[in-house]
């Protein structure tokens, strides 16, 4: 009976030994898939990042549909990216704008600068013209002053000759 009881004591660490052992086992076959799994997502997650990094591009995302915690990171990248897009568009379209609006204003400086050039141009002739007025005028009150000697000189040659 000893014996008998020897070998089931045997068996049964023996068994036990055996049940640990697969046990070790597939709990490290587990734990090594759920790693290679969580590993896998986050170099896909890397990769995408990556990619959008080196190629400056925000329309990459990720078409994945996970519904756990790395799925709802994906999601929140997908949507950070999207606003990020949408964002750069509105830089770029109101740049453009910006530049249009530079243009058109090029343009009205152009033309007042033009206009300024005819005014300076207008006041010159008039300046000139002024000046000549002013010549004939001064020419004019020259005349009038010996029109006006000549008329004293005949009001008092007129004078004398009727004094006579």
């Amino acid at each position: 009976m000893k014996s008998l009881y020897k070998r089931l004591i045997i068996i049964a660490f023996f068994s036990f030994f055996v049940y640990n052992i697969i046990m070790i086992l597939i709990i490290t076959l587990l734990a090594y898939f759920a790693i290679r799994n969580l590993s896998n997502r986050i170099n896909m997650l890397e990769n995408i990042i990556e990619q959008t990094a080196k190629e400056r591009n925000l329309t990459i995302n990720s078409n994945e549909t996970i519904h756990d915690e790395f799925g709802r990171i994906l999601n929140a990248f997908n949507m950070f990216i999207s606003i990020l897009h949408n964002f750069m568009l509105q830089v770029k379209q109101g740049a453009s704008e910006n530049v249009k609006s530079v243009k058109n204003m090029s343009y009205i400086f152009n033309d007042i600068s033009k206009n300024t050039d005819k005014e300076v141009s207008i006041v010159d002739e008039s300046a000139s013209e002024a000046e000549h007025i002013k010549h004939i005028l001064s020419e004019s009150n020259n005349e009038v002053g010996q029109t006006r000697e000549q008329i004293i000189q005949a009001n008092n040659n007129l004078n004398r000759t009727v004094s006579m």
